[in-house]
Formats: structure tokens, sequence, C-alpha cells
């Protein structure tokens, strides 16, 4: 759900399947902690490329194709639009950080009642629209928070904020402020499987 501010949402209701995974990364941690005879930490990943598309299609968009691995280049991507649309855009992870509040989950900042843990991440992403003899980059920073609650869902917020770059007009203005914000509501509910 967005709730607009900043100019974001407008208010609009957005609903779109995203699909997250359980694993066991491999990590030097985790492979210290299976040759000492302890157990790895295990880990819930996204599925960057599913997401991007479905969140991208719910907002009216229409790419194609969003095209990551995440062992062979996991800081880039690229959005890829149907051929009449002549555009493209790369994708380039500049900062990425996750980390799970330590305590109980309902003493996390900004913590709804219920929640039994909390994760936080942010990212700086530097998108690159490429088309027919033009190359527009933007800077994106997204920053994310996430609440298992009591029942098994889990609700979050995340801010988008897109920041000028030097050929935009106003940008020794801004003194690096975003120019634009978007907050986001997010309620993730699990499907069941047959």
């Amino acid at each position: 759900d967005g709730d607009g501010g900043g100019g974001g949402g407008g208010g609009r209701r957005l609903e779109a399947r995203v699909r997250f995974y359980s694993t066991l990364p491999d990590t030097w941690a985790n492979r210290a902690a299976v040759n000492l005879g302890a157990l790895p930490r295990d880990a819930v990943v996204q599925d960057r490329a599913f997401n991007a598309l479905e969140l991208a299609r719910a907002q009216g968009a229409a790419p194609l194709a969003f095209d990551y691995d995440a062992r062979a280049a996991p800081g880039e991507a690229t959005v890829r639009f149907p051929p009449e649309a002549r555009r493209r855009t790369e994708v380039f992870v500049a900062y990425s950080r996750g980390a799970e509040w330590p305590g109980p989950g309902s003493e996390a900042p900004g913590a709804p009642a219920g929640a039994v843990r909390a994760f936080a991440t942010a990212e700086l992403v530097r998108q690159v629209v490429l088309g027919a003899r033009r190359a527009e980059a933007s800077d994106v920073e997204v920053a994310s928070s996430f609440f298992l609650m009591e029942d098994g869902r889990v609700e979050g917020r995340r801010r988008f904020a897109r920041y000028l770059t030097p050929r935009d007009a106003g940008f020794f203005g801004a003194g690096g402020r975003p120019a634009r914000v978007w907050d986001w509501a997010a309620a993730l509910t699990p499907l069941r499987t047959p």
C-alpha cells in the first residue's frame, strides 16, 4: 500500500505477488560453523528478478524481463522493455546492508504492537535509462523495515528517496537532500502451496 508521502503512492493500493526464500547462504561464517560441528545460520532472501517484474507490472509498467544473476553480478541488473519502447534500464547497487534487530521485535524502532522479530535493509541504487540517443541517470535510496507478527504475517515500510545528479537542474541547490520521497506500507501474507 502506498500512503502517498511526498507525492509518491498517492494513496493507491497495489497488490503484487512477491517471493522470498529461506536458504543457507554460502558464507565464511556458515562454512566455519559446519567445520566446527555447529549448525549454519539460515537467511531469507528475495527473488529480486521476480519481485522487480511483479512490482513494476502492479504499477502499470510493462517490462519484458529483469536480467539478474545473484552469483555472477549481485550488484547489477538489466530491465528490458518491448522492442518498440527502444529503451532499457541498467541498475547498479552501490550500497546494500541489512540487519536483524538483536532483541525482541517489539522493541525495534517503529515496531507495531505484536511484532516478534524485526529486520531492516538499506540500498543505494543508480538507475541508468538507456534509450535512442539518450542516457538518463538517477540515484535512489531504498530503506525498508519488516516486522514478523505473532500471527505469521509480515508488516513493513519502505521509503524510496530519489536524488538529483549533477546533470539535473537544481542539483547544487538540493544540498544532498532527496528531490522526491515515496513512503509505502507493506503487508506480506504467505501463500500456501497445494
